[in-house]
């Protein structure tokens, strides 16, 4: 609450009410729980297996903390990532006698 007072006899005043509205800034990256993850896949399992359900959280608020989960580099010719929820599947099908690891 502001007041403000005058000098006079009797002294008058009047005062108002300010609301703050401190707006979230994105300030926070998305963090992963763990910063490694050591993952198997079966061979032969088929194209379009999950993997692992991958979860990261953003300390932003609202609209800041909405997450997008998508793969980089050479990772996108084997594996495919869903990006609303960050699960992890295989493009295709993993033979290890016809590629080592």
């Amino acid at each position: 609450m502001i007041v403000c007072a005058d000098f006079g006899e009797p002294s008058l005043s009047s005062s108002f009410t300010i609301n703050v509205h401190v707006e979230d800034i994105n300030d926070n990256a998305p963090q992963f729980p763990m910063p490694v993850y050591h993952l198997s896949i079966e061979e032969n399992r088929p194209a379009d297996a999950l993997i692992q359900k991958l979860s990261a959280v953003d300390l932003d608020g609202e609209e800041n903390s909405k997450i997008e989960y998508f793969l980089d580099g050479a990772s996108t010719e084997f594996f495919h990532i869903n990006p609303d929820d960050g699960s992890l599947y295989t493009k295709k099908s993993f033979d290890r006698e016809v590629r080592q690891k």
